[in-house]
């Protein structure tokens, strides 16, 4: 009765383990702070932003060296590398705290687009990505892509979030004539200022009237881009219109790189799941929600990779793997015992119980890829990344 209770509860557990592809737990020795803004040129990203923040964090304890990146297009990343016995979760917080104190050292319109970022395998890498073709003739791809596919993703169970690369939202861009501009006099703070001057939302207050209350807000936010171009921007010699010295224009920025699938325009799909779901139903129910939008819209996905894929195939091979492996185990005890009694108990007791019975404690919330089994006589480490 003992056997087969074990037998019971091992398989029980077995059915209802978390299948993921890292273990849980599982931290990287480096952290992530960031600038984003893009506009400044690699010399001074390095000597107004990379520097004062160094200066910052090299009083982080446990921090081993770093690594910058800039560039025009996205700012500057900035990695840092903790050494083997550094607390983790004390030096993610020290660093949030020198970034706080670095903002007074950074010009002031970077000073909200810092971030200290920390790898969590469970949230921070996609468990599907996918290639994206739109049907032609989508005047608003953004908002296309947004509504028939971003939308009913983060509706499904277990999916934390769903990022689209290579699609822009249309943006209000202000494109300037520097020969017009040097013409009328006009400087560009002087064009920046007269932007950030007009468009505002601040509050005022509030007024009581009749024992009533009532709140105050100023509003100076733009409705049209006839408001934008008539914008007065004040120079020396009077004030000057900005259509006179820029062409205000409201379009999907220009790229520098394209995406395409079979010559044709493409975007990627990243999918995240939530901490502590099951990411083979998660990639599941995430393809047959593709597999209906593609039916009901005519786009085409070509997923590149699926994690929950990967993780069953891992799994069924590893089943099949420990079944043959359980096979000629009893195969040579039969030759050595002689005797089909005897075989059956050792393997039944040795193989089958003690595998159930050791995913059932040592595993009770999820099985990974990376996992050590440790059976009588033989040891299977599978690592698949």
């Amino acid at each position: 009765m003992t056997l087969v209770a074990l037998l019971v509860v091992g398989l029980v557990s077995y059915l209802r383990l978390q299948s993921q592809a890292f273990p849980s737990g599982w931290e990287h020795r480096w952290l992530w702070v960031g600038v984003d803004f893009a506009g400044l040129a690699p010399q001074e990203i390095d000597r107004q932003i990379r520097r004062p923040i160094e200066g910052h964090i090299r009083t982080v304890k446990g921090v081993r060296g770093f690594e910058s990146f800039a560039s025009s297009q996205w700012g500057l990343w900035m990695g840092v590398w903790l050494r083997e016995d550094a607390d983790l979760k004390l030096a993610y917080n020290q660093l949030v705290d020198r970034m706080d104190r670095a903002k007074i050292d950074l010009p002031e319109e970077v000073r909200d687009h810092t971030f200290v970022w920390k790898w969590n395998p469970d949230t921070d890498m996609e468990i599907m990505w996918a290639g994206v073709v739109l049907p032609d003739g989508v005047d608003d791809p953004y908002y296309f892509s947004d509504l028939h596919i971003k939308r009913p993703l983060e509706r499904l169970e277990g999916v934390a979030q769903v990022q689209l690369w290579g699609v822009n939202r249309n943006e209000v861009l202000v494109e300037i004539d520097v020969e017009r501009m040097e013409t009328r006099g006009v400087q560009p703070f002087q064009l920046v200022m007269g932007l950030r001057s007009d468009n505002f939302a601040l509050t005022g207050g509030y007024v009581q009237e009749g024992g009533k209350k009532f709140f105050v807000r100023s509003m100076a936010k733009y409705h049209s881009l006839a408001e934008i171009e008539n914008i007065l921007i004040p120079t020396r010699d009077g004030e000057v219109r900005l259509k006179d010295v820029a062409r205000v224009v409201y379009d999907v920025p220009e790229r520098q790189w394209h995406q395409r699938i079979d010559g044709k325009p493409a975007i990627n799909l990243g999918v995240f799941r939530e901490s502590g779901e099951n990411v083979v139903d998660v990639c599941n129910r995430v393809q047959a929600a593709l597999d209906q939008i593609g039916d009901r819209t005519d786009i085409e996905f070509d997923a590149f990779f699926n994690q929950g894929r990967v993780v069953g195939e891992s799994i069924h091979n590893l089943r099949n793997t420990g079944l043959w492996g359980g096979f000629f185990a009893a195969l040579v005890l039969l030759l050595f015992l002689r005797s089909v009694r005897m075989t059956t108990l050792i393997t039944l007791a040795d193989v089958v119980c003690k595998k159930w019975l050791n995913e059932c404690l040592l595993f009770p919330d999820h099985i990974s890829l990376l996992t050590t089994l440790h059976q009588s006589g033989y040891h299977a480490t599978v690592r698949i990344i």
